[in-house]
């Protein structure tokens, strides 16, 4: 009786987590940024003020940079997993 189901690729599957998470932190930070670059009196897309908000920019600021790091960590570890990807389907080619 024979499997039709190709073996499972690990490192593909690792890799596929590790861009799950480099994209979220990437998002993260990104609207981190944008909250730390309201002022008070700015309006939102619907021409709203946004509500005053307890949390100071620079804390916001610094959570972005925490996001930031994250992401840059999770893309060190993607393109390490891609290299080894690329060497590993190499030698066995």
């Amino acid at each position: 009786m024979t499997d039709a189901t190709p073996p499972r690729d690990v490192l593909h599957d690792e890799m596929t987590q590790i861009l799950g998470a480099y994209q979220r932190h990437q998002i993260e930070a990104t609207s981190l940024v944008h909250a730390a670059l309201i002022r008070p009196g700015d309006l939102d897309e619907d021409g709203e003020p946004y509500p005053q908000d307890p949390i100071s920019p620079a804390d916001y600021q610094a959570a972005a940079a925490v996001h930031a790091q994250l992401a840059l960590a999770a893309a060190t570890a993607l393109a390490g997993l891609a290299t080894l990807r690329a060497s590993r389907d190499g030698q066995a080619g």
